[in-house]
């Protein structure tokens, strides 16, 4: 089972920004859960600022992560 928690906190902005956020990375995992590892749970904290950040770079960025942490599978 794959698993995101996310984690928000009003620092970062707006509930509009919050909520923004969340959809996106929600979005994102859904996405990519496929090419996840089985049995993976993740923990995303958002930081101050990257409320108004495009999907796509968020995307990329999420991309990079999930390389350097070896989370994706590999097909043959």
């Amino acid at each position: 089972m794959r698993r995101i928690g996310l984690i928000t906190s009003r620092k970062m902005g707006a509930a509009t920004d919050r909520n923004r956020f969340r959809r996106q990375i929600r979005e994102i995992f859904r996405l990519d859960a496929p090419q996840l590892r089985e049995s993976v749970w993740i923990v995303v904290i958002a930081r101050p600022g990257i409320g108004r950040v495009a999907t796509a770079e968020l995307r990329e960025e999420w991309l990079r992560l999930s390389e350097k942490l070896s989370i994706l599978r590999h097909f043959s």
